[in-house]
């Protein structure tokens, strides 16, 4: 006798995100691992993140017994584990570092006035230079070793920054360059006449 099935419900808390309630089970325990399979009320095997079939992949329903956990196979099949992101953010007046996590938290950020530059001094290659041995610390504390680069606006001091990333014991995942273009939007600012 294989005892009666495992019977999940589930249900949203706004604060809280996803939650799986027992209903019953008389041998089976609840799995710790979200990426068991676990039969749901609906007869369908189904994880904390819903369903991972559709409705054509029936063969593989019968093959797995009716409720018995079984590992659905590596979690980065599914959910590809992202480094955290460096958004260098540049503007004419100032230089902006912010690192976010995987989902977009933010975990740290600077700019060239924290670091206690004033004025014309904000963009300049010895701000670029401090900035990133502020950067460097900070990573050394939080034992971050790979990140993802996120370029956005246009300063001189780009350049410096980015041969600064490039040091021994840090892994970069990706590059990208998101400087925001118009696409005919409106009229730009007059030029300034220097």
């Amino acid at each position: 006798m294989w005892g009666l099935p495992l019977l999940c419900t589930f249900s949203t808390n706004s604060k809280k995100g996803p939650i799986l309630k027992k209903i019953y089970s008389s041998f089976f325990p609840l799995p710790s691992d979200p990426w068991l399979k676990v039969t749901g009320v609906n007869g369908r095997p189904e994880t904390l993140f819903g369903s991972m079939y559709n409705n054509d992949d029936k063969s593989s329903l019968m093959k797995s017994h009716f409720g018995s956990p079984q590992w659905m196979g590596s979690a980065s099949t599914i959910l590809t584990d992202l480094a955290p992101k460096l958004l260098i953010k540049c503007t004419l007046n100032n230089i902006f570092l912010e690192l976010s996590g995987e989902k977009g938290r933010p975990i740290w950020a600077i700019s060239a006035g924290c670091l206690g530059f004033k004025n014309a001094q904000k963009t300049t290659n010895k701000t670029a230079l401090a900035m990133m041995d502020a950067l460097w610390l900070k990573l050394s504390q939080l034992s971050i070793s790979k990140i993802r680069v996120d370029f956005r606006g246009v300063n001189p001091a780009r350049q410096i920054l980015l041969s600064q990333l490039r040091r021994p014991g840090l892994e970069i995942a990706e590059i990208m360059d998101t400087t925001p273009k118009p696409f005919n939007g409106p009229r730009p600012k007059k030029a300034r006449r220097i």
